[in-house]
């Protein structure tokens, strides 16, 4: 729902976009007519109201700026395995009616068995998605901010931090010689 109001000496408008709960997701001030004020709120873009999910609006995003993208291969598989755990664990529901409280909820649970350098990729990427689907005038809340990221810190077991003998030593040297001789 929208309102337009006339306020001020200067006798401008201005509008207010609410969502169901009456909060303002949008505004704008300063115009000298009306209808500047109901053509500024038209060019925004309409409010989220679509039933995508998290997952299919990172689908988008990927289509469209990762995939044609320069970036290696193997980089695009990380983007693609990131998907699939959105996809696994926050497309239940529609975008627009995830909370901070539920998104931190994910990041808490889903951390107990990865890396904090994944969860901390899987965050930025969602909010990567967001911006995209902001730019299209889209209104949707970042439910990232503010979000505290948890997870498992990456440590090697005391083994495999060390060569600890000859036949370890001789497979290594093997390994990287034959590296070498495909280079």
């Amino acid at each position: 729902m929208a309102t337009y109001r006339q306020r001020g000496k200067k006798k401008t408008w201005d509008y207010r976009v609410y969502d169901k709960n009456k909060n303002v997701i949008a505004s704008g001030s300063g115009f000298r007519t009306k209808k500047e004020a109901i053509e500024r709120k038209k060019q925004l873009g309409s409010v989220f109201a679509s039933k995508q999910t998290l997952f299919e609006r990172w689908q988008e995003w990927y289509d469209l700026v990762i995939e044609p993208s320069n970036l290696d291969e193997l980089t695009k598989l990380k983007y693609r395995s990131r998907g699939k755990i959105i996809k696994s664990y926050l497309s239940y529901k529609p975008a627009i009616h995830l909370t901070h409280t539920e998104y931190q909820r994910f990041i808490r649970d889903y951390a107990e068995n990865v890396t904090k350098n994944l969860m901390t990729c899987i965050n930025s990427d969602i909010k990567k998605v967001i911006k995209f689907v902001k730019r299209d005038g889209f209104l949707i809340k970042d439910f990232t901010e503010g979000v505290v990221i948890f997870g498992k810190l990456y440590k090697k077991s005391s083994e495999d931090k060390y060569i600890k003998s000859i036949e370890d030593y001789n497979r290594l040297s093997d390994y990287l010689k034959s590296i070498m001789m495909i280079l």
